[in-house]
């Protein structure tokens, strides 16, 4: 959202991106005045790890109330709390798109998530397999307006034919649905099969009970050269509603093997741009990516494929286009 947001304020449009502090289905003690207090001293309005623009406003606000938004022309929403608020939201806040990034139902809030996607806003989907779910709970087709790359951070600046042919990068994370529990095994059958296995993961947690030999970088501060140190990157995750780090992979020339779920398939095509895995299961995880260190040609293609698809197909500036146009469309249905 701090990439359109960007690219929006560069087009000359006004731009300003709200932090709610109250979240409308979850309780906290903690007073908001506190809260925002802490947000500002943080510096959560104006995060360090990304470069916004100075035309771009960005404020923390107390809650997602009418009362503290400014009136707009298009008001966008990205989780399924903030869509109940801003279908509450008067006339003057202009046409509401609800942007959905994943299948949100991991707060125990199923009921309540799927019947956010037939409230009175344009639903927009990131990914097709979110684009047929939300047909299918709400009997409305919503748009599509996928993930991009910036290929200017994501590039291949070390060949893949001078990377370690056993070298693998992953990432680490504590959500389940990641299924980091599946990759770790798969890394562990792996180490037995290559001694001279090179392995790093990244993530933003601290990690629990990683083997000496596992190398770990905490909120890395150049991702893109984690990338191009390594050849194979594996997603084992059993659920996502777009896998953004896989393209990130792709784009640095790393070779891909991810598992077989919605999250990957919009540029995941098996034995073409990657290798597809069923969730869950490190056997396959492993077999995969030993097919990969082994088959040196299998590597090099997928790796050039890969980058190739994703910057053909997932782009910042196309996706800009497509949501001033489908803005456009919306803005004269209602005129």
């Amino acid at each position: 959202m701090y990439e359109y947001a960007n690219r929006l304020a560069a087009r000359g449009h006004y731009v300003t991106l709200l932090h709610p502090i109250a979240r409308p289905y979850k309780k906290t003690s903690t007073p908001i005045w506190l809260k925002q207090l802490l947000f500002a001293l943080r510096g959560v309005s104006r995060p360090k790890w990304f470069a916004l623009r100075k035309d771009v406003v960005s404020q923390i606000i107390p809650s997602a109330e009418a009362q503290y938004v400014p009136d707009a022309d298009v008001s966008i929403c990205t989780w399924w709390e903030m869509a109940y608020m801003l279908a509450s939201w008067p006339v003057a806040k202009g046409i509401k798109l609800n942007l959905i990034q994943d299948y949100e139902i991991w707060g125990g809030n199923e009921a309540l998530v799927e019947q956010s996607y037939s409230l009175p806003l344009k639903h927009i989907c990131v990914s097709r397999h979110l684009q047929e779910l939300v047909a299918r709970k709400s009997g409305e087709k919503p748009s599509y307006l996928p993930n991009a790359i910036d290929p200017a951070v994501f590039r291949d600046t070390v060949s893949p034919v001078k990377r370690a042919p056993h070298s693998i990068i992953m990432l680490y994370s504590t959500e389940p649905r990641k299924g980091t529990v599946y990759g770790l095994e798969a890394l562990e059958i792996l180490k037995k099969q290559f001694t001279d296995l090179e392995v790093t993961l990244f993530g933003v947690v601290d990690p629990i009970n990683l083997p000496r030999w596992i190398k770990y970088h905490k909120k890395p501060k150049d991702l893109a050269a984690l990338f191009n140190n390594h050849a194979i990157f594996i997603t084992p995750s059993v659920s996502e509603g777009w896998g953004l780090p896989s393209i990130e992979a792709m784009c640095c020339g790393c070779a891909v093997v991810c598992t077989e779920i919605g999250g990957h398939k919009d540029y995941a095509i098996h034995e073409q741009t990657a290798l597809l895995v069923p969730p869950e299961s490190a056997m396959e995880i492993a077999k995969a990516t030993a097919q990969l260190m082994v088959d040196q040609n299998l590597r090099l293609r997928l790796s050039a494929a890969g980058g190739s698809y994703v910057r053909k197909h997932f782009n910042w500036e196309t996706n800009t286009d497509d949501l001033l146009e489908l803005i456009a469309r919306v803005l004269a249905n209602t005129e």
